[in-house]
């Protein structure tokens, strides 16, 4: 709710065990950013209950903040999330976490097709974003190389989210674009 006040002018607080909201509060970090939002302390300002533990799912990564417990994401919500994923389980007196083998989504640099059967940690059911980097003399076989990684996903379980080719460069010209060489290069 954008009006909290308003919509939970009539909630009676005066007994709850455990406060459960989709809600943002104040202070609650999202990658880099401090989110805005309910003030963190509202349910125990309110309450006649001071100590009641507030848990809200509407930011992805675990943490706490203040007064409110974000269960976060029981499954990465990016490729390239690594966050821990659990669920949060009420005993009647206290949250406890609870570690959730969840699927992985996985951002995958390939230098050819088979390079995925080297990766034990991607594992049946994970999804992956896959580039491909190729020398701009395979190019031509990019086609091959696609189906490749879909049919080698496939074998190990693994969904492709997408497969997108890259150009790999020349560890010379890798070198020159690392030193911030300005002069124009010639494609191989």
């Amino acid at each position: 709710t954008r009006q909290f006040k308003k919509d939970w002018e009539g909630i009676d607080l005066a007994e709850p065990d455990l406060i459960v909201t989709h809600q943002t509060y104040a202070g609650a970090e999202a990658g880099s950013m401090v989110l805005d939002g309910i003030p963190n302390d509202w349910f125990s300002r309110h309450g006649k209950r001071p100590h009641v533990p507030v848990v809200s799912g509407d930011v992805p990564g675990p943490q706490r903040c203040g007064n409110v417990t974000y269960a976060g994401a029981a499954h990465p919500i990016r490729f390239g999330d690594h966050h821990k994923t659990r669920v949060l389980w009420w005993t009647g007196e206290k949250l406890v976490s609870v570690k959730y083998p969840a699927i992985k989504k996985w951002k995958l640099e390939l230098f050819k097709p088979e390079d995925l059967n080297l990766m034990p940690d991607v594992r049946r059911g994970d999804q992956a974003d896959v580039t491909v980097k190729l020398p701009r003399a395979e190019f031509a076989s990019w086609e091959d190389a696609q189906k490749a990684v879909y049919r080698i996903a496939e074998e190990k379980g693994v969904l492709v989210h997408a497969c997108r080719l890259m150009e790999r460069k020349s560890r010379k010209r890798e070198r020159e674009a690392e030193d911030g060489a300005k002069a124009p290069v010639a494609l191989d």
